[in-house]
């Protein structure tokens, strides 16, 4: 795919998955550039409350995915499980996401969190459509509940995280055919 990546990380993520037009002079100036192509899926999510729960990294029994998972990931100074740049967090099965996938969510405000998946919600713990749990939260994220922030903690959210523009519902998902693995050798 040939494309010109122009500073903002939706337009980055828009030219990776395909989905850039441009005009017709637009074009002809980046004729010449080369982008790496990732295939992606995106999903619409339908409206609901924004609510963005949480859980802990220790729920996780030994020998799974997820449990490995957590022995390369960190707990930042906020509290959440993280793996480089990426929040850990758990989806429902509707998405078919794999343990270590990358997947990011769009706000409707705009704001883009990247993560990867950490756990598959059980589909008797979601609505029946798997992509809502009992809750109405799409996305749970993996903490360290020691450590977790104090109005995070209190309200049960982590839409009210002070430090960033979270408190805005989940409108798109893009689930990336990429995992871990191809994230270290990306960033290497």
């Amino acid at each position: 795919m040939k494309g010109f990546i122009i500073g903002t990380y939706v337009l980055t993520l828009a030219l990776q998955c395909n989905n850039l037009t441009a005009s017709a002079g637009f074009a002809a100036a980046i004729e010449n550039i080369e982008i790496p192509t990732i295939q992606c899926e995106e999903f619409t999510i339908p409206e609901y409350s924004g609510f963005k729960s949480f859980m802990s990294y220790k729920t996780f029994g030994k020998n799974t995915n997820q449990h490995k998972l957590q022995q390369l990931a960190v707990t930042d100074e906020n509290g959440f499980r993280r793996v480089k740049d990426y929040y850990v967090i758990a989806v429902g099965s509707f998405f078919e996401a794999r343990i270590g996938q990358r997947i990011d969510l769009v706000l409707e405000n705009g704001e883009v969190i990247k993560c990867l998946v950490g756990d598959e919600k059980a589909e008797k713990d979601t609505d029946i459509t798997n992509i809502f749990s009992r809750n109405n939260c799409m996305s749970e994220f993996v903490v360290d509940l020691k450590q977790l922030e104090t109005t995070v903690k209190n309200r049960g959210d982590v839409s009210f995280f002070p430090d960033e523009e979270w408190e805005s519902p989940v409108v798109k998902v893009i689930l990336y055919d990429e995992d871990l693995e191809d994230i270290w050798q990306s960033e290497e």
